[in-house]
């Protein structure tokens, strides 16, 4: 059976071990992508068993930012792995966390009083771009949906 460390998982030090695992060698020789790999499963592995400390701001950037970093490599694997992370890192998932590791609330819409312009980002990214293109961003709108996707695989 499965369990879950959400709470005993110094998060943090890991995500910072996985960092520096990621990182370049001495004289700047490039991580093999088997170890690329291997860390960027660990951050999801690490998202997995406590997602709501993982998308805290501090720590979801730093994974993103070494995610992109990994995008620039040449490998498919590796590529493919960053992108899933990413989708994971900046989409709601099933357990109801928006990408800022706060419950998203389907209240909290253009419905239920607020305008659009203090709707969550997250919010405005799940519905279709209007036809005015000052009230909305279709490449945004067209990456989360990707995103959304890739995270649902």
């Amino acid at each position: 059976a499965a369990q879950v460390l959400g709470s005993d998982l110094p998060v943090e030090a890991v995500v910072g071990a996985v960092l520096d695992a990621m990182e370049k060698g001495a004289g700047g020789l490039e991580r093999s992508s088997a170890l690329i790999l291997k860390c960027l499963g660990w951050a999801q592995l690490l998202f997995a068993q406590c997602p709501r400390r993982v998308l805290q701001p501090v720590v979801r950037d730093q994974l993103i930012e070494a995610a992109l970093a990994a995008l620039a490599r040449p490998e498919d694997e590796v590529a493919i792995a960053a992108l899933q992370l990413i989708a994971h890192l900046v989409t709601p998932g099933d357990d109801g966390l928006s990408s800022v590791g706060e419950a998203v609330n389907p209240s909290t819409s253009a419905a239920a009083g607020q305008g659009e312009e203090t709707r969550p980002a997250i919010d405005v990214l799940q519905t279709a771009p209007s036809d005015n293109a000052a009230e909305s961003d279709l490449f945004a709108w067209t990456c989360h949906r990707i995103f959304r996707l890739m995270a649902k695989d």
